[in-house]
């Protein structure tokens, strides 16, 4: 008899799922064989047959790569522009810490009499509070980014500095360079039912991580580039509304910082299964 495949292929996407890594086929492991059928045959290595199943047969989720590994398609957008991507079905719930919101509300007590004033609105009470949970998204994905990948996190260029500006919020040091990152609050609603974020004059070479406060967590929706977001739609020459569903899925970035940490080139794999 042969290998139930159905319930094999759906152990390895649990897998690649959980690790959210590329596993090369001989990494698989039989664990994730169902052993309630016989193997395919005495005389094949099964990890030999998994190397097999998946060069020869086009998978909707999982892509066999150079090299005999195995990755989720989804973790490598293969569309030219943000504008064709499917919205994010992924996203990162990051639970509440009190001490990193007393942080957060003691840097914003301390910056507020430097920001500036964009709208005339400052002294108002829905200006304060919007002020205030925006620094306590800003803090706990900060958070999350420095207990995940430690070896990549830099502190903000102005922390501690509270008169002068920055374009991050903290940076990721990678084996490419480093990126500045700037967390960004859903602002609103739109009427298409998508969290909305408001970047102001986005710059080029910042990542922008958009996330909201829910309920005692903070969740992550997804992320863009200052490049893309300057072409998804501007109420003004300054103001980019972006809506969650012109977002990266928060997935795939998370998967890139664990392949930079295993010493794999993201951007490889990207350009490979582009072609």
């Amino acid at each position: 008899m042969r290998i139930d495949w159905t319930r094999t292929h759906k152990n390895i996407v649990n897998k690649l799922n959980d690790k959210k890594l590329p596993i090369k086929y001989d990494e698989v492991g039989l664990a994730v064989f169902d052993h309630s059928r016989p193997a395919y045959s005495d005389k094949t290595n099964p990890t030999e047959k998994v190397r097999q199943y998946y060069a020869e047969h086009n998978q909707p989720d999982i892509t066999f790569c150079r090299g005999g590994y195995l990755v989720l398609s989804r973790w490598f957008p293969q569309a030219s522009s943000q504008m064709s991507l499917l919205p994010p079905p992924i996203t990162v719930q990051i639970d509440g810490d009190i001490m990193e919101s007393f942080e957060a509300g003691f840097d914003c007590a301390n910056r507020w009499p430097h920001m500036f004033d964009h709208y005339g609105d400052s002294m108002t009470i829905q200006r304060r509070d919007t002020r205030r949970e925006g620094a306590l998204v800003e803090a706990h994905v900060r958070l999350y980014f420095k207990e995940n990948w430690p070896q990549f996190f830099r502190e903000p260029s102005n922390k501690g500095q509270y008169t002068k500006a920055a374009i991050d919020d903290f940076s990721l040091v990678l084996p490419f360079g480093t990126v500045p990152v700037d967390a960004k609050q859903e602002s609103y609603v739109a009427e298409s039912g998508n969290g909305v974020a408001i970047i102001r004059k986005p710059k080029p070479n910042v990542l922008y991580i958009v996330a909201k406060r829910q309920y005692n967590s903070v969740v992550i929706s997804g992320f863009t580039s200052g490049r893309w977001c300057q072409q998804l739609g501007a109420v003004d020459q300054a103001l980019m509304h972006i809506e969650s569903n012109h977002l990266w899925s928060i997935e795939a970035l998370v998967v890139a910082l664990n392949m930079a940490r295993s010493g794999i080139n993201y951007f490889d794999y990207l350009k490979r299964l582009a072609k």
